[in-house]
Order: structure tokens, then sequence, then C-alpha cells
């Protein structure tokens, strides 16, 4: 899909399926729940407060900008100890915006893939969306299904609420 479709914001009829060249399946297989997530940095301040996301059965979207890999590595791992990865459904990274390291520390990627080896549901990273200039919308509380296997995201609901 090149356009980014006024529809996904104004219609509530429209629900989209969104796959780009980009995508890469870390964990394959396909999950359905309730899209959540955001920016990495600000679900992981949320732990132990009243805003605190419930991640059991659900689609988890992570993204971040500005956090060197150690911080990210620092935070997944922060967000496996509180058994936020334990309950999801399925895992959707993606930009992670100036995240890359200044020195010779290990890079972003392997960061990332070093802390989610051992998880046991569909993973697809590099989704364009996030802190970037390539910035798909997602609607987070809307029902999807990540399909990892086939690298494509399908919005099972409308983004928007019908007219009244």
């Amino acid at each position: 899909m090149k356009e980014h479709p006024l529809s996904f914001r104004t219609d509530p009829t429209y629900v989209a399926t969104l796959s780009f060249p980009e995508l890469e399946t870390w964990v394959p297989g396909s999950a359905e729940g309730e899209l959540i997530g955001g920016c990495l940095s600000l679900v992981v301040a949320s732990l132990g407060t009243p805003y605190e996301p419930s991640t059991d059965g659900k689609i988890l979207f992570l993204e971040d900008f500005g956090e060197p890999p150690y911080g990210i590595d620092r935070m997944l791992t922060q967000l496996r100890l509180a058994i936020k990865l334990d309950g999801i459904a399925g895992l959707l990274l993606g930009h992670f915006q100036d995240c890359e390291p200044t020195s010779s520390a290990c890079a972003l990627e392997e960061t990332l893939r070093d802390v989610l080896r051992n998880i046991e549901v569909p993973v697809l990273a590099h989704f364009p969306a996030g802190h970037g200039s390539d910035n798909w919308i997602l609607a987070l509380g809307t029902r999807i299904r990540l399909d990892a296997s086939s690298r494509r995201v399908e919005f099972l609901e409308s983004a928007v609420a019908p007219r009244s």
C-alpha cells in the first residue's frame, strides 16, 4: 500500500490491510487482538501507575526515539520482568528513530533480537510508524490481525465510530 488513505481517519466502514516491503518476520504466525502500546519509553514509564496497560491477549506495538540500544534493552527487560510480555498475542515493532549506538556498542537490531529471542508469539518488525517521517496511522484500541508470516497488518474494525 503506497498511499495513506484519508478514509482511514474519516470513513466508519473503512478497514485497512497494510503491508510494506521493509516488514520483517522475526517470529512467524498470526494473532488477533486489540492494538495497544506506543512509545516504549512511555509504556515503561506507565508501569506501576493507573495508566499501566493490560497486555494480556493484546497486540503490543512498540517504537521509540533517541534511546541507545542499552536503554532499549533495559526497558524491554523491565517490561519482561513486569510480566507485560508474557500474555501478549503478538508484537509489532515500529520505528526506533535515532536509536543506533554512537560507539562500538551492540547495534539496535541485535539488541532487540537478543532481548526478544525467547518470545513465542508472532513478531513483525520495521513497521513504518512511530517517530520518523514515514509514520502510518495505527489506531490504538482497535482489533487487528497481525500476520507475521505474510508480513501484513489487517484492521478488523474501523478506526472511527459511525456518526449518529
